[in-house]
């Protein structure tokens, strides 16, 4: 009879900072929508890329190394300029 082997180890979290991060946390978001009454941008402004779902999306395209449209950029500044206000 032989020994049973080892149970292989768990995968490790990727460690903070790690290029494996924002990947794994990216893919933790369902797109179930239940954050957005809680979301302060969005209930403000209605924009679904103000909310959760329109950040992740964008934090997805940076990972993906995709660079953001004009009307993206006009929208960040703009908003950026009204959080700060």
């Amino acid at each position: 009879m032989s020994a049973p082997s080892p149970a292989s180890p768990s995968p490790e979290p990727s460690a903070p900072g790690s290029p494996n991060e924002l990947t794994n946390l990216l893919g933790d978001c369902v797109h179930c929508g239940f954050c957005l009454p809680t979301c302060p941008t969005y209930v403000l402004w209605g924009e679904e890329m103000d909310s959760p779902r329109g950040r992740i999306h964008l934090m997805d395209q940076h990972a993906k190394g995709e660079p953001l449209g004009g009307p993206m950029v006009e929208h960040l500044t703009g908003a950026s300029a009204a959080w700060r206000a």
